[in-house]
């Protein structure tokens, strides 16, 4: 009885809210048969475009009505599916409303429609617009409804475990009460019992794929040699390391210091020696040759050709003396004129040209440059003796 109570006050809904929906088309009609029929100045119309566009509107608006009425149907069988008599006049009644709104919609519309001409009269705009809102009040409707025919509907399918759960209940395959009775072995202690428990699904899928991957690895790793062992592994690791630090200090070579520099090829050279015969630079003092004769004279810095060495002659030595010069001794410093890569150039081309006798030269000063005796640091090369 409560439920047959339920599904009366469904369809006494329904009901009315067809005959408020009638209600409001038929005083929509008058109320545009009243603005057509009053009195308007002649030269009052549209434009085409406006009908065409609300005609338009209101043709995607009749099938939003249809494709809910069609839901809100099947709704109300959902609903009534024990009550067949109320299901019948129910979905009869949707039925036969949705047909006479169709067919009377369409009939205005095929009225509304626009002339040949580009003007339409202001009667064929107020029957789309009378069409176009009756319209929008049956979607509201019918949304409604449908929204209330689904509430309990929505509730059971919320109450239904996922299919997340499901498979997560058939991987694990938690014991019910029952399954605890069939398995309890009867060995209680201290109220653990002893079951006698399958091994769960996760565990043997684990189990079968950890064999699977151990047999697909034997046959790459040693019996097709697709792919390369650990050791081997480790030596194209290696490579690739340096490959990617060749690399790096051909994109940095700005980064080079006094640490980090060495003896560049021959292209490098042939730069550092414009660097050094650049007006007001090293063949400043130390000759054009590097000898240490400027114009027939002994220059202020020492032959650069000889195997003599004021602050020793390694290549990190010579990058450093002209990175922050002597100024006691009246080397400048070049690292605000030269980036660290023309500083590189500039130390190879000197080291290029040691060892080199000229006629005319300077008298060696300092020590002679020994096997190994490079790369000072700062301190010991400052404490070095003239």
């Amino acid at each position: 009885m409560k439920l047959r109570r339920k599904y009366s006050h469904i369809q006494k809904r329904i009901s009315t809210g067809l005959l408020i929906l009638a209600g409001i088309g038929f005083s929509g009609s008058l109320t545009a048969q009243t603005f057509a029929e009053s009195p308007t100045p002649a030269n009052q119309t549209y434009d085409s475009t406006l009908a065409y566009f609300l005609v338009a509107l209101a043709i995607i608006l009749l099938l939003v009505i249809a494709i809910l009425g069609r839901v809100l149907i099947v709704a109300a069988k959902i609903r009534l599916d024990r009550e067949k008599q109320a299901r019948v006049r129910t979905a009869g009644l949707m039925i036969v409303f949705m047909a006479m709104l169709q067919q009377g919609v369409a009939q205005k519309l095929t009225g509304a429609m626009p002339p040949a001409d580009s003007r339409v009269t202001a009667s064929s705009i107020y029957w789309l617009l009378v069409i176009i809102g009756t319209e929008l009040i049956v979607i509201l409707f019918l949304a409604l409804q449908t929204n209330g025919l689904l509430r309990n509907e929505r509730a059971a399918v919320a109450a239904k475990p996922s299919v997340t759960k499901k498979w997560l209940n058939w991987l694990y395959r938690k014991n019910t009460e029952e399954d605890l009775v069939i398995l309890d072995l009867g060995h209680n202690y201290d109220g653990i019992r002893e079951l006698d428990n399958n091994i769960p699904v996760w565990w043997k899928l684990a189990f079968a794929g950890s064999i699977l991957f151990g047999a697909v690895y034997l046959f790459r790793y040693h019996i097709s040699n697709t792919a390369p062992l650990q050791q081997a592994e480790l030596k194209i690791a290696l490579m690739r390391a340096e490959e990617d630090k060749a690399a790096y200090l051909q994109t940095a070579a700005d980064h080079v210091d006094e640490k980090t520099v060495q003896l560049l090829g021959a292209a490098d050279i042939a730069e550092g020696k414009e660097l050094f015969h650049k007006p007001g630079a090293c063949l400043s003092c130390h000759g054009d040759n590097g000898s240490g004769i400027v114009n027939g004279a002994a220059g202020v810095g020492p032959n650069l050709t000889d195997n003599y060495w004021l602050h020793k002659g390694s290549i990190n030595d010579v990058f450093y003396s002209i990175k922050y010069g002597w100024p006691e001794k009246g080397m400048r410093s070049w690292k605000e004129d030269y980036t660290p890569l023309q500083i590189a150039k500039l130390a190879s081309y000197i080291k290029s040209i040691s060892g080199i006798k000229h006629a005319a030269a300077k008298e060696p000063q300092g020590e002679m440059e020994v096997a190994g005796n490079s790369g000072a640091a700062a301190d010991t090369i400052k404490n070095t003796p003239k």
